[in-house]
């Protein structure tokens, strides 16, 4: 494990105990539409170079920058990347960062902006709330303070696709990838605003909404057997926070997908993987990595250049894009 990954596993280890563990019972607030969005701008981003324009025009040599939209919730901001690869019609990718970390963090942590440089696609890392407390992300029952204040955070993500659409030129597919707290909003993403998504690519959550009817999309999950903040297994806290199990986060979309029978189980080196195909293209898949804690695969230098679950950059966005809208 390189030095940048060790420190990620250690940060999100705190910041799952703090963000996660302690929260109240409570539930998403219902998503509201544009949540009063009126505009979007752009500033320079923070280690690139800068742009003038809301809309990044296919071969621009300024691939990324920031967009903020005035929300019912406060001024909300996202660093997007569109490379000259990404055409027309391009997918889009949005990475949500756990709780106590930044868009910047995500963005320099996972690999996402090199792989959408070779694969053509846009990614997007929007902010969470309240940067001096957590940085958390309302995902129902996780994580405070976000959930605590019922932030609009699926709403946010909604507005943010929609302005996205209209300045860079985005194809149907939209895929939600997130890690942790992260993971837990693209859950709830999927569960709340059916629809919206083409996939839904996890690391180490659950769902954390009610989430009877998702809608059809595409899952791919990967958990550690070693992960003691949110158990593959599932837990509840000592404040009586109940986090699902795998099995149980994925069964919704199982059924939404009309997936066939139990799938399709194999290995690879230390993860056991369990596919579900499903209809009109779409799949459920389940991976669990032996010895894995609360971390995502493959952080750091290298991220997202193999297909392999000990890359999760490179293996979810492998799985993903066989999704259909």
């Amino acid at each position: 494990m390189n030095r940048l990954s060790s420190l990620w596993v250690l940060v999100l280890a705190v910041a799952c105990s703090a963000a996660c563990t302690s929260v109240v019972e409570g539930s998403a607030r219902a998503p509201s539409g544009a949540l009063g969005v009126t505009a979007a701008d752009v500033t320079p981003h923070p280690s690139g170079p800068s742009t003038s324009s809301a809309a990044n025009t296919v071969g621009s040599s300024t691939p990324t920058r920031v967009v903020t939209l005035r929300t019912s919730d406060g001024t909300r901001s996202a660093i997007v990347h569109h490379p000259r690869s990404a055409r027309k019609g391009a997918p889009l990718v949005v990475m949500l960062h756990p709780a106590a970390t930044t868009a910047l963090d995500a963005e320099a942590a996972f690999g996402f902006d090199a792989l959408a440089d070779r694969a053509g696609f846009v990614v997007v890392y929007p902010e969470g709330t309240l940067p001096s407390y957590q940085n958390t992300w309302n995902g129902g029952r996780c994580c405070a303070p976000a959930s605590e204040l019922g932030t609009d955070d699926v709403g946010f993500l909604h507005a943010l696709v929609q302005a996205l659409r209209s300045t860079d030129g985005l194809g149907s597919q939209v895929y939600a990838v997130g890690f942790s707290n992260g993971g837990i909003l693209a859950y709830a993403w999927a569960c709340l605003r059916p629809g919206d998504l083409s996939g839904v690519g996890v690391v180490a959550a659950a769902v954390m909404v009610d989430c009877a009817d998702p809608g059809p999309v595409t899952v791919v999950a990967i958990h550690g057997t070693a992960d003691t903040s949110i158990p593959a297994a599932g837990v509840t806290t000592d404040t009586g926070v109940r986090f699902p199990s795998v099995d149980q986060s994925l069964a919704p979309f199982r059924t939404a997908d009309r997936c066939i029978g139990v799938g399709h189980a194999g290995a690879a080196g230390d993860a056991r993987i369990q596919k579900w195909d499903c209809a009109e293209g779409r799949r459920v898949v389940k991976t669990v990595i032996t010895g894995l804690g609360h971390s995502w695969p493959g952080a750091g230098a290298g991220a997202g250049t193999r297909s392999v679950a000990d890359d999760a950059t490179g293996y979810l966005w492998a799985q993903l894009r066989r999704a259909t809208s």
